[in-house]
């Protein structure tokens, strides 16, 4: 994909906007999805990004309309190991 910019304001509890370094491979579903008020659409990804980390070395990651609220899974991630 074309780069892009995706800001968003980190938390420090729930399943929206989890600081990276607390996202861990606890079976959960991540949502992302950038903060208005600090990105310009023009500059910024719309919709928001599911994050599951499978296990320490696997990542699922997938790109979908919409935002973080009400329910969400993933339908075809794309898979990344390191």
């Amino acid at each position: 994909t074309q780069p892009s910019t995706y800001s968003f304001i980190p938390t420090r509890e729930g399943f929206i906007n989890r600081a990276f370094d607390e996202v861990k491979p606890d079976g959960n579903i991540y949502c992302f999805e950038s903060d208005p008020e600090t990105t310009s659409e023009s500059k910024s990804t719309s919709g928001k990004i599911l994050v599951k980390l499978v296990s320490d070395t696997e990542l699922s990651i997938e790109h979908q309309s919409g935002s973080c609220e009400g329910n969400y899974s993933l339908a075809n991630p794309t898979i990344y190991e390191r």
